[in-house]
């Protein structure tokens, strides 16, 4: 279940708010050298337990047509992936016509989990203090500012929340105490597409 997926698992062609996401996903890896995985977009994984029954997962794409278990895992140092949390919005429904451009919008949120031990020993200049996830969420804020395609709506740093609804929390509570951390970052996301109906 927790292998070792690839570095940056992408998608060949991504389309829609896919292709946002992988742009900033593509970010996140190339410019915070402490982040081990980047993963793009998580879907609701389920399955059923012999012991307690539905278990309910971030299922990721590992870029092999595999999904992964994103679930907390002493395996990574750290991650990371996004929900799509809500409706797409456009900015003006009725605008298909013969051609033009459809412009829209969506809730996306970026899970971001590690360990704080594992994290500081691949630093080059290891933190001093015991907890600095404030300083990693600072190193995260600053690479989505300079995306134009994301929003910065609120920031989730509450262990016990941060994963909902993924049942994961309930089944290995230990990896939501320190020295572990995650934040959930609320964002609005937005990307265009061309609409031609004369092609179709």
């Amino acid at each position: 279940m927790y292998s070792n997926p690839s570095d940056l698992p992408l998608l060949t062609n991504p389309v829609g708010i896919d292709a946002p996401i992988q742009g900033l996903q593509e970010e996140l890896k190339a410019k915070l050298p402490w982040l081990q995985k980047s993963f793009g977009r998580a879907y609701v994984g389920r399955t059923v337990r012999a012991s307690s029954g539905i278990y309910l997962y971030p299922a990721l794409y590992t870029g092999a047509s595999e999904l992964y278990d994103g679930s907390p895992n002493d395996n990574l140092n750290s991650y990371s992936f996004f929900e799509v949390e809500g409706l797409y919005r456009s900015d003006n429904p009725e605008s298909y016509g013969d051609s033009g451009t459809n412009n829209y919008e969506a809730p996306i949120s970026l899970v971001v989990w590690g360990n704080l031990l594992k994290v500081n020993q691949t630093l080059d200049n290891p933190y001093p203090d015991q907890n600095f996830s404030q300083n990693l969420l600072q190193d995260l804020l600053v690479v989505i500012r300079k995306n134009y395609d994301f929003k910065v709506e609120s920031i989730e740093d509450n262990l016990y929340s941060v994963f909902e609804p993924y049942t994961c929390r309930q089944d290995n509570p230990t990896m939501f105490y320190y020295p572990y951390f995650c934040f959930k970052i609320r964002m609005s996301g937005v990307w265009s597409e061309q609409c031609n109906i004369s092609n179709l």
